[in-house]
């Protein structure tokens, strides 16, 4: 388990919940706008990293993927998952 106080994979950037909130607030305007559910795992993930940043500073990184020992949380996840699922939702529209 580790503490990141930072971005994805621990970089430190100041003023870090005010960008992060910044970045929430577009994720949710695109939920409200599209209605996917790529954009939905994203307001949560968000959501969810969001709340625990603004409870103690940092988000605890409690999964560790092994091959390359990186940190992450299943707030993580969801961004990551949502994020594909809109990629993967704008091919399948550009293969029409």
């Amino acid at each position: 388990m580790a503490l990141n106080c930072g971005i994805a994979f621990g970089l430190q950037i100041p003023s870090m919940v005010v960008i992060t909130s910044i970045v929430w607030v577009f994720m949710l305007i695109g939920a409200l706008k599209y209605r996917k559910i790529g954009w939905w795992l994203m307001v949560v993930g968000g959501a969810g990293n969001l709340w625990q940043r603004w409870q103690t500073g940092c988000v605890v990184d409690n999964l560790r993927i092994p091959i390359i020992g990186i940190y992450n949380n299943w707030w993580d996840w969801l961004v990551v998952a949502g994020g594909l699922l809109i990629l993967f939702d704008a091919w399948k529209q550009n293969q029409k």
